[in-house]
């Protein structure tokens, strides 16, 4: 609000950063040390916050995740509202993923996809995923 942003924004900003923790610390995976490592950034511009997080994951989840996100980026704004409401209203949250109605969440909550990219670090993968969200809608 100090910058100016409407309170909207500042809702939608929050409930992104709420939910991509919540990933984080309830699906992410340790080091092979057995520590959870992860990070979170935010970044202002004159027309944008983008939301920068990153964090290591199961190495059998990677394929799995790059086509769930696949298959939420590929969805415009109606169609993403519609598969959150019957994610709510059918209890459809997928066994598998344990996240799915999170990523469809920030997904929603911030009209652009997610973008997202993996990295190995000491042969574990480790994912990165950026949401942007609009500072003037």
């Amino acid at each position: 609000l100090k910058y100016g942003d409407k309170k909207a924004v500042v809702k939608r900003l929050f409930s992104i950063l709420i939910e991509g923790v919540q990933n984080v610390l309830l699906h992410g995976d340790l080091t092979l040390e057995g520590k959870p490592e992860a990070f979170l950034m935010i970044a202002k511009s004159p027309m944008h916050y983008k939301i920068i997080m990153g964090n290591f994951i199961k190495p059998d989840r990677k394929s799995y995740i790059i086509n769930y996100l696949g298959n939420i980026n590929s969805h415009d704004e109606v169609e993403i509202r519609k598969l959150y409401l019957d994610y709510l209203k059918e209890g459809l949250l997928m066994q598998e993923s344990h996240s799915g109605l999170g990523m469809i969440s920030m997904r929603m909550k911030s009209n652009k996809p997610i973008d997202y990219s993996f990295y190995k670090i000491n042969d574990a993968p480790f994912m990165v995923i950026e949401v942007e969200i609009n500072r003037n809608k």
